[in-house]
Formats: C-alpha cells, sequence, structure tokens
C-alpha cells in the first residue's frame, strides 16, 4: 500500500479509505490547572515588589537629571545676566514652590522656563509627586504662562535673605542649598522620597540628604542652630549633621 500522511484518502480497490491517527490525546486535569495558575500567581507576587522598586529607582533618576537641568539652567541664566541668578520673588523667610502667577510674574527658577528658553518647565516637576502634580487642573504645567492662572511645583525653592538676586560667585562660595524635592512629614502627601530629599546646591550638584521624622522644609530666618531653619541644615549637605 503506498505511504500517505495521516489524514489523507487513498484510492484503494475502488473505495476511498480514510487513514485514522490512533494515537490517544490526554488532557490537563482541574487540580493541575489550578496548581499551575498557582505557581504563577506566587511568581508574580515575588517579582511585582521588585518590578515596582525598579520603576521608582527610575523616577527617582529622573529627578534627579530635573535638578540637574535646573542647575546647569541656572548657570546659563547667570552668564548671560551679568552672573546673577534668577531673583527669588518670595519674602526672605520661607520656601516657596510657584513658578508662575497672575498677573504674569514668573516666580524663583520660574523664568528660566518662560519662552523655554533655559530650559522645559516639565523639568520642574518630580515623577514621584504625590501633589501640584504636573496635569493639575488648579496648578499644573498647562497653567504656566497663561493669564489670570498659576503654577505650582512639588520642588521647594529657597527665598533669599535680601529678597534679590545674588552673584552666582557668592552663592557659590557658600556652596547653598537651592531647591529641595518637596517633604514635609506632616503631610501623606509630602514625601516624594521615603524620609529623604533630593537637593539641587548652587554649585551645580545634586545630593540625596535622608532626614529626620517630623521636619518639613520651609524657613532660612531663624538661627542656624535652630532645627527648624531646614535650609540652612541643608547648606551642609551632611546627612550627619541634620538633627
Amino acid at each position: 500500500m503506498p505511504y500517505n500522511p495521516v489524514g489523507h484518502t487513498i484510492n484503494y480497490a475502488g473505495y476511498d479509505a480514510m487513514i485514522c491517527d490512533n494515537r490517544k490525546y490526554t488532557s490537563f486535569t482541574i487540580i493541575e490547572l489550578l496548581v499551575v495558575i498557582g505557581i504563577i500567581g506566587i511568581l508574580a507576587a515575588m517579582l511585582l515588589p521588585a518590578l515596582s522598586r525598579a520603576r521608582d529607582k527610575a523616577k527617582e533618576a529622573n529627578c534627579f537629571n530635573n535638578l540637574k537641568q535646573i542647575g546647569i539652567a541656572t548657570h546659563n541664566y547667570a552668564a548671560d545676566y551679568k552672573d546673577f541668578f534668577p531673583l527669588s520673588i518670595a519674602p526672605n523667610d520661607e520656601s516657596s514652590n510657584l513658578i508662575w502667577k497672575n498677573p504674569g510674574i514668573y516666580h524663583h527658577f520660574g523664568k528660566l522656563a518662560q519662552d523655554n528658553q533655559y530650559i522645559s518647565g516639565k523639568s520642574f516637576f518630580c515623577p514621584l509627586a504625590k501633589s501640584y502634580l504636573m496635569g493639575e487642573v488648579t496648578s499644573g504645567l498647562q497653567n504656566f504662562g497663561v493669564a489670570g492662572k498659576q503654577c505650582n511645583t512639588p520642588y521647594k525653592m529657597r527665598g533669599t535673605n535680601t529678597n534679590a538676586e545674588a552673584p552666582t560667585t557668592t552663592r557659590e562660595t557658600r556652596r547653598k542649598a537651592q531647591i529641595a524635592d518637596q517633604y514635609d512629614s506632616t503631610n501623606t502627601n509630602g514625601m516624594n522620597h521615603n524620609m529623604a530629599t533630593q537637593v539641587l546646591f548652587t554649585d551645580g550638584s545634586v545630593v540625596m540628604i535622608k532626614l529626620p521624622k517630623s521636619w518639613k522644609i520651609t524657613n532660612l530666618t531663624v538661627p542656624l542652630t535652630d532645627p527648624k531653619n531646614s535650609w540652612g541644615q541643608l547648606d551642609s549637605g551632611n546627612t550627619t549633621s541634620i538633627p
């Protein structure tokens, strides 16, 4: 009899004959399927936290890059304006996260993003932020430069004692903390990095600094020795010096 693949017909002795496959097939039982599903669930539970941590690390690196870019933009601005950093509009006491406000004022380092001249406004938004998000209706980036609106960033920007610009040479000599990521342990949405903040210094360096509980990045008018002087305490960039 001539060879023919299984399932095909051949003409033999005047009639068609079907070559059949007599092999037996078996399927998974319900128990076996449940075991497989359980194993997949266990593996997923083990992998998801690691993937979440990796995602947060990537966002942390993005935040670091944001501050680095702001630092570079600040020095580029200074090169164009006789070695002066952007004017700090806020009073000479506390930090502010306002970069634009009606009737048309670019606050703090917001002027760096005016017409995207030195930097994009997106650089002022930490991807780990839980408040002051880029897309917030009342204070998001879409309001930046729009009359009658205001724009706030999760980054806190330091006021100055004189409420005026200062030369970069003066600021660099002191190596002062310039911008810090939001840190307010009294607010559940106030910490973008767990018990720490990323800080941009006037020399362009960015440092992650661990902070104590009950801290809040706010002012610089109280004496440097007072723990409430958060900016003064951040100036050293040394985590061991922070009470």
